[in-house]
């Protein structure tokens, strides 16, 4: 497995159930792209978008659901999907952000942080925490 040291140490002995091969997160990536383009919240939720900086990292984009009309403060939510820092978030993790949204009237930042192969641990970590 060449590509174990990019993966955390906690996650090394259960990554052999997932397929963290470079080719297949490359061919993931791009699918799941193409998927996110084609998304579109539901009625009755915002989504806007914003890129901020990480030190020593790539310009990060964060996607933001919150209720439509919601104007000033409101509780926020981070929402780090799944994927274990190697898979870009699939469709159902923006209707989940979406639910949380609209059930607890907060606003949800969804970071698209950087991810295997190309930026291997703690780079999405860092992203996350910033």
């Amino acid at each position: 497995m060449r590509y174990k040291k990019l993966i955390d140490p906690e996650l090394r002995p259960i990554a052999w159930r997932m397929p963290f091969s470079p080719a297949t997160l490359i061919l993931s990536h791009s699918a799941m792209a193409a998927l996110a383009a084609l998304w579109r919240p539901p009625s009755g939720v915002s989504h806007r978008r914003f890129t901020m900086d990480v030190p020593g990292q790539p310009e990060l984009s964060v996607e933001v659901f919150e209720p439509a009309g919601a104007a000033g403060e409101l509780p926020a939510l981070l929402y780090l999907h799944g994927g274990g820092f190697g898979y870009k978030a699939a469709p159902h993790h923006r209707r989940y952000a979406c639910a949380y949204a609209l059930g607890a009237g907060c606003r949800v930042y969804f970071p698209d942080y950087h991810l295997l192969p190309k930026y291997p641990f703690p780079a999405a970590y860092n992203e996350a925490v910033a």
